[in-house]
């Protein structure tokens, strides 16, 4: 870039930067090319991706109490907070203040909300935001508010506006449409409790970021001591980390993916699931890194005694062994299983106690089958609730289809709705022809929907005998042969002409 300074006498000021109009369309379009690189690199999966999903709602009578939150996130938080602050410090001492720079954050920030409260007003809003924005960076002259209205000061107008804006949205839709004041409570203003110190943490942390990395930067331009205003290069990803897990945690208090597990408490099931693994995942790196960061950059000893220093080795030593308890608790409960004292890491290991048959079952489809071959189990077993049958949860179901990696026709129903369409699987049709193989004693019927799965072996043992009976077990003879046996299992080798 090319630089202005005026003299007087001695003495150089700095004036202005004089720049290119086009490092944002750069920007864009390095931006274009990650995510079109990641599009096809995720094309095989993405070309026969199927999922339940039907669309994104806003949540409306479900939401999360604040001290779960600070139960869920506390020791987290407690690790970023400190950085966070450390952070902005920086950022605020050195006179890098940009209200438009601040202001594209904030409003990233608070569009979530916007849309929440009123989609109708609040998608609108961020567009023309986004465009103005966009004409900015692109080099084209905008009067300032000052100049196109009433000759205001237009940091004082943006602001006011602002504001104003998201004062009116939020007054009209507890009071006037009544649309996040559900049942007479004021739904909005509890809502907002736990997620507006969210808004604030996401939009400060992207803004942070932005400055630091921001080359126009008067630290980083024009500091006589560059080798030190360098060392806050690595707090950039660190404050994007925090502020995209901040919006991933918001996100979820906000909205919810519209999908199998329908109304009540377990509608956000998945959204939480999905959102909140990838927060911790971006948490527990940055507490790591905030840990390093506080200790390089911060003195407790001068900024607070020796008593505070202590404390705070203390309160490390405290989350240590805070966040370390599930591991350890975990391997315990596992350790402690009297019926078993062999640990290994074999999935399957625990059957060759709890059902050896099971166990060499899968270890004989895994040495004498085809990768391809598709095996045929029940797809039901046997359950107090149900005389016909249970599907969902239960661990014997699909034992053998995922101890071997063979495709079967029908394992978990609940948890194969979750990953593909109704139209495409048809869930319920394929539980009835299951259903039809194993019952049916015709060797006819039975070879038409064998040959319609492409089933080449069929496994019949105490629960396939349990839910659909012995009847109709002989007519595997007519149109195959007993592969192997095991202790009450019997897997069917079907001949192609047999099922033809």
């Amino acid at each position: 870039g090319v630089y202005s300074f005026h003299r007087t006498l001695d003495t150089w000021t700095h004036e202005m930067k004089i720049t290119g109009r086009w490092r944002f369309g750069r920007a864009i379009l390095w931006a274009t090319v990650l995510i079109a690189g990641s599009v096809a690199v995720a094309a095989p999966f993405l070309y026969t991706f199927e999922s339940s999903a039907e669309g994104i709602l806003p949540l409306e009578t479900v939401m999360t109490r604040p001290v779960h939150l600070v139960l869920v996130w506390g020791v987290l938080g407690f690790l970023a907070v400190p950085f966070f602050i450390l952070a902005m410090r920086h950022v605020f001492r050195h006179g890098n203040w940009s209200l438009l720079r601040f202001s594209i954050p904030m409003l990233i920030a608070f569009t979530p909300v916007l849309v929440w409260m009123q989609p109708v007003f609040g998608l609108p809003i961020g567009f023309v935001a986004v465009v103005l924005f966009v004409f900015h960076q692109l080099g084209f002259k905008q009067p300032h508010a000052d100049e196109a209205l009433f000759a205001f000061n237009p940091r004082v107008t943006l602001v006011g506006g602002s504001v104003a804006v998201l004062g009116g949205i939020l007054w009209y839709s507890i009071f006037v449409s009544g649309e996040r004041g559900i049942g007479g409570e004021l739904l909005a203003i509890d809502r907002l409790v736990p997620v507006i110190p969210l808004v604030f943490i996401s939009g400060f942390a992207f803004y942070g970021a932005w400055t630091l990395a921001h080359r126009d930067s008067e630290t980083m331009r024009l500091s006589v001591d560059r080798e030190r205003a360098a060392q806050w290069n690595s707090v950039v990803p660190g404050l994007a980390m925090l502020g995209v897990a901040g919006m991933l945690v918001m996100g979820a208090e906000l909205f919810h993916v519209v999908d199998i597990f329908g109304g009540g408490v377990f509608r956000r099931m998945n959204t939480i699931f999905k959102l909140y693994y990838q927060a911790w995942i971006l948490l527990a790196v940055l507490g790591g890194f905030s840990i390093w960061s506080i200790t390089l950059r911060w003195d407790l000893n001068r900024t607070l005694g020796r008593v505070g220093s202590l404390a705070w080795r203390g309160a490390l030593v405290v989350l240590f062994i805070a966040v370390a308890y599930y591991p350890a608790a975990a391997a315990d409960t596992r350790i402690r299983d009297e019926q078993d004292d062999r640990f290994t890491l074999n999935g399957i290991a625990y059957l060759t106690q709890y059902s050896p048959a099971d166990y060499n079952t899968i270890q004989w489809v895994r040495a004498s089958t085809p990768r391809d071959a598709v095996v045929l189990e029940g797809s039901l077993v046997p359950c107090p609730e149900n005389p016909d049958g249970c599907n969902d949860w239960k661990p014997e179901l699909g034992r053998i289809a995922s101890a071997t990696g063979r495709p079967t026709v029908l394992g978990w129903e609940g948890h194969e709705r979750q990953w593909r369409s109704d139209e495409s699987a048809n869930f319920e049709e394929r539980q009835r022809d299951v259903r039809a193989i194993y019952e049916t004693q015709s060797p006819d019927a039975a070879a038409r929907l064998l040959s319609k799965y492409g089933i080449d072996y069929v496994v019949v043992g105490p629960r396939e005998r349990a839910v659909y009976g012995d009847v109709g077990v002989p007519k595997f003879l007519a149109l195959g042969s007993a592969a192997f046996r095991e202790e009450g299992i019997t897997v069917y080798r079907i001949d192609a002409e047999g099922a033809g």
